[in-house]
């Protein structure tokens, strides 16, 4: 038979385990996550994303590009193969529906890349349109890779 006082320890223990857990959870919330957010936002300055908001006509082409730049001190990747994809709502379709290094359909002058999207009426409403790429932004000393990062913009079809 075991007596009270050969458990002691254990609960000693685990109070310890318990403790520091709680600890280090805290610590975790108030340090190290506000850094993760500061770090998102300061990729957030790198570059600006001029997104375009069309009213097309039924079965017209519009003009509807699509524009990136880079902060000062950064500049686009020209190597890293940027790949950009449309995807539509029923009322409209893209032209084209994809953009890439591959098919060098994305125009870049200095600080300014331009994705120049046509959007096509289909029929009348209004819809969202989301544009969702992979893409890589460099300065001196290093580069980011953005990757799977979505923009939507709304659409208008008389």
């Amino acid at each position: 038979m075991t007596t009270a006082t050969e458990f002691q320890p254990r609960r000693v223990h685990t109070k310890l385990s318990v403790w520091t857990l709680f600890l280090t959870t805290l610590f975790v919330g108030w340090m190290v996550l506000p850094r993760i957010q500061t770090a998102n936002a300061k990729e957030a300055e790198i570059f600006k994303i001029k997104l375009p908001s069309p009213d097309i006509s039924a079965n017209a082409l519009a003009q509807s590009p699509i524009t990136i730049l880079t902060a000062e001190g950064w500049k686009w990747n020209k190597e890293y193969p940027a790949k950009f994809s449309i995807k539509t709502s029923p009322i409209v379709a893209a032209v084209p529906g994809e953009f890439s290094h591959k098919t060098a359909n994305i125009e870049v002058k200095g600080k300014l890349v331009t994705l120049p999207l046509e959007l096509k009426g289909l029929t009348a409403g209004k819809g969202t349109v989301t544009l969702t790429g992979n893409f890589s932004i460099c300065n001196e000393e290093t580069c980011k890779l953005f990757r799977n990062q979505s923009f939507d913009f709304d659409v208008v079809v008389k």
